[in-house]
């Protein structure tokens, strides 16, 4: 958004549409990284690349980037933390890989629609670069050793269903 002083002027664009996966985790690559201006004020909107689709999916953080952000923890399990006192440039998350949490939820007109609700630490070596394409068309989450969609990770990384996650929440330390 910009003011020519004839009052906001906007930039049209072309919506994208929403993102068809349902709920659970997926590997992707970080596409792009850009400031925008949203209903928020300043943020940073992530493009990301789904590994095994031609799908994308966007998520967005504010602009800031203290210790306690969304960029910040983002950029962290990206593999680039910042540094407090120096200058982050966002620009640097471009090409890094991820593992994305994705859930669903009501849209403003009724309809369930999945989102991006956090970007977690890749599993595996940490490159740059596509991820060879599957065989699908589709990108599927990640399992639990038993087969079943992961619900979250264990500390060491591994990938555990909802029940196996409770299972292990149980085992004393």
């Amino acid at each position: 958004m910009s003011d020519n002083g004839d009052g906001p002027v906007f930039e049209a664009y072309e919506s994208k549409k929403p993102l068809s996966v349902g709920p659970g985790f997926y590997a992707a690559l970080v596409k792009a990284v850009e400031p925008v201006t949203g209903k928020f004020g300043e943020q940073v909107r992530f493009t990301f690349a789904l590994d095994g689709s031609d799908e994308e999916a966007w998520a967005w953080s504010s602009a800031k980037c203290g210790t306690a952000t969304k960029l910040w923890k983002w950029a962290a399990a990206l593999g680039h933390p910042p540094t407090v006192g120096q200058p982050f440039k966002v620009q640097s998350l471009v090409g890094a890989r991820a593992r994305l949490a994705v859930q669903e939820k009501p849209d403003t007109e009724g309809n369930i629609r999945s989102y991006v609700a956090d970007v977690l630490r890749a599993e595996g070596p940490v490159t740059a670069g596509p991820a060879p394409k599957q065989a699908e068309s589709e990108p599927t989450p990640d399992r639990c050793f038993c087969g079943q969609v992961v619900h979250t990770y264990a500390e060491d990384g591994r990938p555990l269903c909802e029940r196996h996650s409770a299972e292990a929440a149980t085992v004393p330390a």
